[in-house]
């Protein structure tokens, strides 16, 4: 297995949970308004009805990679509800 240094050091002096919150919200955002205007109303409910949060969850899980988290370890930062 190689081992790399964390990508977290040479990153500039911006924090990379920041960075990911605004694009995630951003994306979150567009989500909800393309299932605004879907037709199937299973689409349109799922979409419309996003967790709180959810965002803010997937800032937490890739500042968590980023900073050497391995993946399975940094999946509960996004809540995924029951997987049943």
């Amino acid at each position: 297995m190689e081992v790399t240094e964390p990508v977290a050091e040479h990153l500039p002096q911006r924090s990379v949970r920041q960075i990911a919150l605004r694009y995630a919200e951003a994306e979150i955002g567009r989500i909800s308004q393309d299932g605004r205007l879907a037709r199937q109303p299973a689409k349109k409910a799922g979409w419309q009805t996003l967790p709180t949060g959810l965002g803010e969850q997937v800032a937490r899980f890739i500042d968590a990679i980023v900073n050497g988290k391995p993946v399975d370890e940094a999946l509960p930062e996004i809540d995924l509800g029951d997987p049943r």
